[in-house]
């Protein structure tokens, strides 16, 4: 959805809240992480013809170019400080990445993910289960670091459940480094007896930053 929708919720009255899912606001890529696969801020401070430079984006040159393009207009309409009244920031590092980028502090609120569902304890799998990691197959996700890391855990084994644009990149860089202790399950639907026996891994989200 075009951020232009904004000015007409503003027209109309209609107080916007704004939540975080990603850092669109500081980086026309949202991931603020670079070609390399490395945390990136060159885009601070409004950079953001940096996105062409650096070629970060997957979507390729064209689309970089739109995406900065759009960036330098919001940012000179000042269209999400004028039309936004809070901003919604899934932890204090998002907000506080906002905050070194210039935006208000007390326009910012935070509100962590939750889930309601029962905690379920289960009996410990032992120290040779699998190491599960589940959701997207993404740059950002920081699994080639999780991959490297395989190479010194020979008796374990890890599972990949999940699909995304880095699947490929993955597959090749485990053939390379002749992982044998590793599956790539794909999307996974339902329950799994696979999963259930496994160790989960919570903490890899927006890596390196």
């Amino acid at each position: 959805m075009s951020p232009s929708i904004l000015w007409e919720l503003k027209a109309q009255g209609v107080p916007v809240v704004y939540h975080l899912n990603d850092f669109k606001l500081l980086c026309p890529s949202y991931n603020m992480v670079g070609s390399s696969g490395t945390a990136c801020e060159r885009c601070k401070g409004g950079h953001f013809h940096n996105i062409i430079r650096e070629k970060c984006y997957s979507g390729g040159t064209r689309a970089s170019v739109v995406l900065a393009a759009e960036a330098y207009l919001h940012r000179w309409l000042s269209t999400y400080e004028r039309c936004v009244d809070l901003f919604i920031a899934p932890s204090q590092f998002v907000k506080q990445k906002l905050i070194e980028n210039g935006w208000t502090r007390s326009r910012i609120e935070v509100l962590p993910h939750f889930q309601s569902l029962a905690l379920k304890q289960k009996p410990h799998p032992g120290m040779t289960a699998p190491i599960l990691y589940f959701g997207r197959l993404s740059r950002e996700k920081g699994i080639t670091d999780l991959l490297h890391t395989m190479q010194s855990l020979p008796h374990i084994r890890l599972l990949i459940a999940g699909e995304g644009p880095q699947r490929s990149e993955l597959e090749a860089l485990a053939r390379k480094l002749s992982l044998n202790n590793l599956a790539f399950l794909g999307r996974v639907e339902g329950r799994s007896g696979k999963i259930d026996r496994c160790f989960t891994i919570h903490c890899l989200s927006v890596a390196r930053l």
